[in-house]
């Protein structure tokens, strides 16, 4: 096609995108008075032309978020993986219309990053913050579910939000529980780094679910802090890279037969 012919043509494809505000999403709001959100993809996923679907990315494709080949992406849960490379595939079919339209809204793209990234969280840190911290309130969702322990809580309750409370108030205890079972790596200025870029990604989040433009540079600081390592090291801020890959570090919280955080 004619190159203007071509511009105007991803324009008008990209305008028939959904936004994010017609996906059903949970609401919580946390113990700060703070609504958190929780968006289900499920419909978009499943409303897209299934050869869209099946198509693998190029091996610098995957390169662009951190990843070597399929195969290391389809180490994620099925549930993660499938957000992921609808994000990536998303991404780079309308990277070319950010080019041509500065005001692009990239908030279809975005939420799917972003529930793959509260997928992964609670795939690998539900199991153990149960177990570790069984006691330890958070709000739940519902009538006579005002402040639960964590030995109770609901799947859909673990939200981003509660993670990021969790961590903000128990990052000490699990900093120094890692340094017990010999992970020294991940001592309490670590969790505190953790948890600072889970903030971020959970604000960039709460900012895409508003009606409104969520532009393409908000989701690149979205994806920075999920995909990529720190550029910087402060002395007191440990260097850590994305966060969707350090996240595997909730699958190790109880494996030693530690029992005291």
């Amino acid at each position: 096609m004619p190159e203007y012919e071509r511009q105007e043509a991803l324009v008008n494809a990209s305008s028939g995108l959904p936004s994010v505000t017609s996906f059903a999403t949970l609401e919580i709001e946390d113990d700060n008075g703070v609504i958190d959100y929780s968006v289900d993809t499920t419909g978009l996923i499943r409303g897209l032309n299934e050869d869209f679907l099946k198509t693998e990315l190029f091996p610098e494709q995957l390169a662009k978020f951190g990843f070597k080949d399929m195969k290391e992406l389809s180490r994620l849960h099925m549930r993660v993986k499938e957000n992921l490379l609808l994000g990536m595939k998303l991404f780079f079919l309308l990277e070319p219309v950010y080019k041509v339209n500065s005001q692009l809204d990239a908030s279809c793209c975005a939420i799917l990053f972003c529930k793959a990234m509260e997928l992964q969280m609670k795939d690998c840190f539900i199991k153990d913050l149960k177990e570790i911290l069984p006691d330890y309130k958070v709000r739940g969702v519902g009538r006579g579910r005002n402040m639960i322990p964590l030995k109770d809580a609901r799947e859909e309750e673990f939200t981003l939000g509660t993670f990021n409370v969790i961590l903000s108030n128990q990052g000490e205890k699990l900093g120094r529980r890692m340094k017990k079972m010999g992970k020294g790596r991940y001592d309490e200025a670590w969790w505190s780094s953790f948890e600072d870029k889970l903030s971020d990604c959970k604000n960039r989040r709460n900012k895409c679910c508003h009606s409104g433009l969520f532009t393409w540079e908000d989701q690149s600081f979205l994806l920075f802090d999920m995909f990529l390592d720190d550029t910087e090291k402060h002395e007191r801020t440990p260097k850590i890279g994305g966060i969707l890959f350090e996240s595997k570090i909730g699958k190790e919280l109880d494996l030693s037969g530690v029992n005291q955080v």
